[in-house]
């Protein structure tokens, strides 16, 4: 499965999951409408990718995530709904509490001796996590 296939089905298993925590069904649009901001975001498809714009930031969506109720693989833990961008050398997660409210956001810088991150093929190592009601943003750590 090629990382087009993959995300798409990312996107389809995102847009029908019954969220665990809230148990009820989790808004794509409005998680995104959370991330960027902007009631008007939307995800925009080119050259076989997908890119979100935060602010004046055109960041790539490699990966989605939203626990399942109702799918057996779903782990009790999974607290978070995940939306994972790439800009440059740096890796944003997002990770949502509800598709209104974000619980923290981690940034992670590629390094050779970090982590491998879903199916970028580039390492990680982490740089900074955004905890809930802090007043940084990505803008403070990614110039």
């Amino acid at each position: 499965m090629s990382i087009k296939e993959k995300l798409k089905e990312d996107i389809r298993s995102f847009q029908k999951a019954d969220y665990p925590a809230l148990s009820q069904h989790m808004s794509l649009k409005r998680c995104i409408e959370t991330i960027t901001g902007n009631p008007e975001s939307k995800i925009t498809l080119r050259d076989g990718k997908a890119f979100i714009n935060i602010g004046k930031r055109e960041m790539e969506l490699i990966h989605l995530y939203c626990p399942d109720f109702k799918d057996s693989s779903t782990f009790l833990f999974d607290e978070y709904a995940i939306i994972a961008l790439t800009y440059g050398k740096y890796l944003i997660t997002y990770n949502l509490e509800s598709d209104t409210e974000i619980g923290f956001i981690t940034i992670d810088e590629e390094n050779e001796k970090g982590y491998t991150a879903y199916e970028t093929e580039k390492n990680y190592i982490m740089k900074d996590v955004i905890g809930k009601g802090t007043k940084r943003t990505i803008d403070d750590i990614i110039r």
